[in-house]
């Protein structure tokens, strides 16, 4: 029998380690309601109720009969619009909101620029308007608004700009959560700032609010996927926590102890691999030589005049 490689040996098992150390989930995180944060805008500046908490519905899945209008206004039903695979950031707003709509937007706009991930490539985005007073001539002036400023015309088919009727977007509302209230102080809606990362299949994965970048993005997504992460995600997720009341993910103590004594795990593996690798190669030289006869003397010969 072939005898083992210590190398591969140790190395296997310093690998296995280290995936174990950063599998180890951080703290369970919370999923309580996300409260809308105003991220620092002024307070006249936003309509009354923006106390309104989104109800989680994590895990639950929408309805995907529910029928809205594109751009060129055609229906379609979310079940055309999800594939069963790439993951979907929803946003819910109304393209005349003259305040967070539009930061909320910028926002996603932004973190959509910064990824290397496309929509309709690796994702899915869904802009739907909850007013029932706007039409598709407003979502196709916003989408190509919006695409021209993201640069990237091939984003055009997997970014959706929708609206609908009341009846419908109301379904899709409360599937995901997401309450609506109309101010007449400042004649426009109330609503939370909050993104909802949908899977394929259309369950309810994630809220990210206005802290969001591409960072929470990507990881949200990943998460979305249902367990698709990279290397760079997997240590992410270690370092980060899921902060329910900010709706962000959250740098954390713990994490980085964990990822740190994992670098520390491989570079004293690495150290201690290569000693025995080298004497055991020193072992099997040594061995090679005695086994190999090599100046070894016959001890054939004559005893007391008799051969032996």
């Amino acid at each position: 029998m072939k005898p083992s490689n210590p190398r591969v040996t140790i190395t296997a098992m310093l690998t296995a380690a280290l995936a174990l150390m950063l599998m180890l989930p951080p703290e369970a995180p919370g999923y309580g309601t996300q409260r809308q944060r105003n991220a620092g805008l002024p307070a006249d500046w936003l309509p009354d109720a923006m106390d309104l908490e989104v109800t989680d519905r994590l895990g639950e899945r929408i309805p995907l009969d529910i029928t809205l209008v594109d751009g060129a206004g055609r229906e379609v039903t979310l079940g055309r619009l999800l594939d069963g695979e790439r993951p979907v950031v929803l946003n819910l707003g109304y393209y005349q909101c003259p305040s967070l709509c539009t930061v909320m937007l910028n926002k996603l706009l932004d973190a959509v620029r910064d990824m290397a991930w496309t929509p309709g490539q690796e994702y899915t985005i869904l802009t739907v308007s909850f007013d029932p007073r706007e039409g598709p001539e407003l979502a196709r002036a916003k989408k190509q608004a919006y695409i021209n400023e993201l640069g990237r015309p091939e984003a055009a088919g997997g970014w959706h700009f929708l609206t609908g009727s009341e009846t419908e977007v109301d379904r899709l509302r409360e599937a995901v959560g997401f309450p609506i209230k109309w101010d007449d102080r400042l004649g426009e809606w109330a609503h939370p700032g909050v993104l909802v990362l949908l899977s394929g299949e259309g369950k309810v994965s994630r809220y990210l609010d206005l802290q969001v970048d591409a960072a929470a993005l990507r990881m949200g997504l990943n998460e979305a996927k249902r367990g698709n992460v990279g290397v760079l995600d997997l240590i992410f997720s270690v370092c980060f926590a899921w902060d329910p009341q900010r709706g962000a993910y959250t740098l954390q103590a713990v994490g980085l102890m964990k990822v740190g004594g994992a670098l520390t795990v491989v570079v004293l593996g690495g150290v201690i691999a290569t000693a025995l690798w080298r004497e055991h190669r020193r072992r099997r030289r040594a061995a090679g030589a005695v086994s190999g006869g090599a100046n070894v003397p016959s001890v054939s010969g004559v005893v007391d005049g008799g051969r032996y």
